[in-house]
């Protein structure tokens, strides 16, 4: 009899969506906003209705613009284009390519004929063009990509130029085509020529198409209108930092701290998930405790309602790593420790406070009972630290720096300490002597980007550009990639399952299932992932968190019964 592996149930998924990138209203008063974390939707008064994510059809939580037609909208997201319906309903269309930008519909123009015009511009770029402003004027166009170049066809001839910043919109007026990027306004002339446009304004700008004009707020609230006769002031704003605008500049996008309205009023809901670039889940006296790459921690007791830590109650935003060490909770930043003691967080580094002794200022990982006595480590690039029950210093190990000074990552369980090199592959620590697993012989690469352990020396350690191996007991080195079946050969993430060489492993292409030493199932947006660029991946007995770069997926396990091997 042979059990079958735990199966993931569904995905539900948490992100963030106060980076709000585009704003419109529809003709029934509905507010539609394109965000880092999917779809928001709020009601004519502009009480939250509604949060679209992939689950609900869309390619991908990262959306860039929005275009109405009636109660329909048309969506650009990182991973093509969808509609949502006037019921909210939402379907994708195209080939799946990236749009960071969409041009304004023509006067009359349908929602299909729309569509069609976006899907003949889609046929006809190269793979590498990902748009991020549009206008179209008879047999004049313009394309500005997210890097900043531009593409021009006045007539005769195509013109290609490049700006600074990232484009937010393009207009043709009169015999010029006009541009906005988040840093400065331009012009290019009938000639091809570009000029810089001459304002007082103060950089960076958000801006949309007002016909033949840009219609644009600058950093200090002040709107403005760019047309060909140059640059006209308009009303000074009461909100600042503006990232997008609702035509008439009703609601409007605040940069991470979602869409208000005109007069100052939060319609974005608060105590959401703090960061979508999810690198670490753990539980700590009964709360989920979840670290971003770019907006510290955040916290919450039933996975619905988040509480934020971020600068300066951290030392930095940037978050590597969260432990639950006794009674203490441990954040690992790439500016040293933050560790909170149930009424307020310290800081702890090199150059700083330091009582574990650290010899570096970014701090990777932070391992309770980390090693047979029951003590926690402190890892950084240069050593471990191990603590004691009270967060004491009892000890300091060089970590075998004459084979490396470059640790990655770490992971414990059973009477081992592991840490991940850049470029020595893997050390194993078992209170005594070091243990070293590397490519060739152990490994299919030495530079190792993920890791994870079992008490029984069973350990399965992903790598940058070569997949996974399993390391198991009195066994040779299994290893799988791209070749085997897995998701992308870039892991970032892995998580050990209870049977022999099982795992889930998370690659930037997506999630990947191994049980047995086979990829049986692999996950992506489609089976409801909130983005393929996994970033982490955590197992807590039938709950699995994934750590994505576009939010935080948790499937529950189910165990399906035993199949019935004939002999």
């Amino acid at each position: 009899m042979a059990l079958l592996a735990a199966s993931i149930v569904a995905f539900a998924s948490f992100t963030n969506t106060e980076l709000v990138r585009d704003v419109v209203v529809l003709d029934s008063g509905v507010v539609v906003a394109a965000t880092s974390g999917g779809v928001d939707v709020f009601d004519g008064r502009g009480r939250p209705l509604d949060t679209l994510h992939t689950e609900d059809g869309l390619p991908s939580h990262e959306t860039y613009a929005v275009r109405r037609f009636g109660d329909q909208v048309v969506v650009a997201t990182a991973r093509g284009l969808a509609v949502m319906a006037d019921n909210g309903e939402v379907s994708a269309v195209g080939r799946g390519r990236p749009w960071h930008g969409l041009p304004e519909a023509k006067v009359g123009e349908g929602m299909q004929a729309y569509l069609q015009r976006l899907l003949a511009w889609e046929a006809r770029w190269p793979a590498a063009v990902i748009p991020a402003a549009l206008a179209e004027d008879g047999a004049r166009w313009a394309v500005a990509m997210v890097d900043g170049r531009l593409e021009v066809s006045l007539g005769e001839h195509l013109h290609r130029l490049s700006v600074p910043g990232m484009p937010q919109a393009v207009a043709f007026s009169g015999s010029e085509l006009l541009i906005a990027t988040s840093e400065a306004l331009f012009g290019v002339d009938a000639e091809g020529r570009l000029r810089p446009v001459q304002h007082r304004l103060t950089a960076p700008f958000a801006a949309r198409a007002a016909g033949a004009a840009l219609e644009g707020v600058d950093a200090t609230g002040q709107a403005f209108l760019l047309s060909a006769a140059g640059v006209r002031p308009l009303e000074r704003l009461k909100l600042k930092d503006i990232t997008a605008f609702a035509p008439g500049r009703t609601y409007l996008g605040v940069r991470e701290q979602g869409v208000w309205s005109k007069a100052g009023r939060r319609l974005t809901r608060t105590g959401q998930l703090c960061g979508n670039h999810v690198t670490r889940v753990i539980q700590h006296q009964g709360r989920w405790v979840v670290g971003t790459f770019d907006r510290g921690v955040c916290w919450s007791s039933d996975a619905v309602t988040w509480r934020t830590s971020r600068r300066p109650a951290l030392p930095s935003d940037v978050v590597y790593d969260v432990a639950s060490v006794g009674a203490r909770l441990f954040v690992a930043t790439s500016h040293g420790l933050g560790v909170h003691d149930g009424r307020r967080f310290t800081h702890y580094g090199f150059g700083g406070r330091n009582p574990f002794g650290l010899e570096a200022l970014s701090v990777l990982a932070v391992l309770p009972a980390a090693d047979p006595e029951g003590r926690a480590a402190v890892v950084e690039r240069r050593g471990i630290s191990w603590l004691g029950d009270d967060a004491s210093l009892i000890a300091r190990e060089r970590g075998q720096t004459e084979i490396s000074e470059h640790f990655t990552t770490a992971a414990a369980a059973g009477p081992y300490l592991w840490l991940g090199t850049e470029d020595r592959g893997v050390l194993r620590f078992d209170g005594a002597s070091w243990t070293v697993f590397h490519d060739g012989k152990d490994l299919p690469d030495n530079w190792v980007t993920a890791l994870d352990a079992a008490p029984d020396g069973r350990a399965v350690v992903g790598t940058c550009q070569d997949g996974v191996a399993f390391i198991d007991p009195g066994q040779e080195t299994l290893r799988l990639g791209h070749d085997q079946g897995l998701a992308d050969d870039m892991v970032t993430g892995v998580a050990l399952g209870e049977a022999p060489r099982s795992a889930f492993v998370g690659t930037l292409g997506g999630l990947s299932q191994v049980e047995g030493g086979r990829v049986v199932a692999r996950f992506g947006p489609e089976e409801g992932l909130a983005d393929p660029r996994v970033a982490s991946v955590q197992r807590f007995g039938e709950v699995l968190w994934v750590g994505t770069e576009a939010g935080l997926s948790r499937a529950l396990l189910s165990a399906p019964q035993a199949s019935v091997v004939s002999p």
